[in-house]
């Protein structure tokens, strides 16, 4: 996955895809976040509209971590009546 840019000091993590999974995708994202405390953001191209997570995001990372979606919607309907897409998992 791309490198997104610096954002307040902190590299960033770019989606370029609408899919669930995979290279590009917010998944993918918010799991190289996870391994990498130097990312500090996610941001979204523009265009993506939603994004059906078929499966909930765990971010368990020990960063702060901001998402910027340039308008794109993360959409977990079809997660089998759970209500949260994206959980934070705490490190203690």
């Amino acid at each position: 996955m791309e490198a997104a840019g610096d954002l307040a000091g902190a590299v960033g993590r770019g989606v370029s895809s609408s899919a669930d999974a995979g290279p590009g995708s917010f998944r993918q994202a918010i799991l190289d976040a996870t391994a990498d405390p130097s990312i500090g953001t996610i941001l979204f191209q523009s265009g993506h509209g939603s994004i059906h997570l078929l499966t909930p995001v765990t971010w368990s990372g020990a960063q702060s971590l901001v998402v910027r979606g340039a308008g794109t919607r993360l959409d977990g309907s079809g997660l089998g009546g759970r209500r949260v897409g994206l959980r934070r998992r705490r490190r203690w």
